[in-house]
């Protein structure tokens, strides 16, 4: 596993898929999503979010929509009110680089966490065999504030994971994905990281 630099490192390349739009005149914060294609062929939509004070006149650029990007920053959390008048935690990437690159560059998807485990871990089989173990981690920022992230772990890494406690402190290496999943006749998106390797 890749020594990581800080609590939380994200590094993807992928397609910017609409202009950076304000979505809270309040917090200056704005918006877009870049598509990361797996090398299955399937492709994560991934939420990225920046302040004013961060975006560069490149990313505000209209005609950046389309274009491959490298992102190098940090995956975040916040919480949101959804339709249903709940509060659901939504995943986003924070850039702290963002670099055009050559249009035939090949997707990526890497994430490097460190962080403590929050809730207790969730193990289960799908109906195919498939072990699966549901990971919930917060990693501390610098500011002092904390991102709480959802993680899934498969086979080995399942069954190691399913020892973990509340308070264990994990290093985990993955890839950032989004998953669908329908729920009241609504079909929902869940953004959560793909663990390559886990270890305290």
């Amino acid at each position: 596993m890749k020594e990581a630099r800080s609590n939380n490192e994200v590094m993807v390349v992928g397609t910017i898929m609409g202009e950076f739009k304000c979505i809270s005149d309040t917090e200056k914060t704005y918006a877009t999503s870049i598509s990361i294609e797996r090398k299955s062929g399937v492709k994560d939509i991934i939420p990225v979010r920046t302040t004013e004070n961060e975006l560069s006149h490149e990313m505000l650029d209209k005609g950046i929509i389309g274009q491959k990007v490298k992102i190098q920053g940090e995956l975040r959390s916040a919480m949101k009110l959804g339709e249903d008048n709940k509060k659901h935690l939504r995943i986003y990437i924070h850039p702290n680089e963002f670099e055009l690159v050559h249009p035939y560059t090949e997707d990526i998807s890497k994430v490097f966490l460190r962080g403590y485990i929050c809730k207790p871990t969730i193990y289960r089989k799908t109906l195919r065999g498939k072990e699966i173990t549901d990971i919930f981690i917060a990693t501390h920022r610098l500011d002092g504030e904390s991102d709480y992230i959802p993680c899934i772990a498969w086979y080995r890494n399942a069954r190691w994971s399913a020892y973990l406690s509340v308070g264990d402190n994990v290093k985990i290496e993955g890839q950032i994905q989004s998953r669908e999943y329908l729920k009241d006749l609504d079909t929902r998106i869940v953004y959560e990281v793909s663990v390559f390797d886990i270890r305290k």
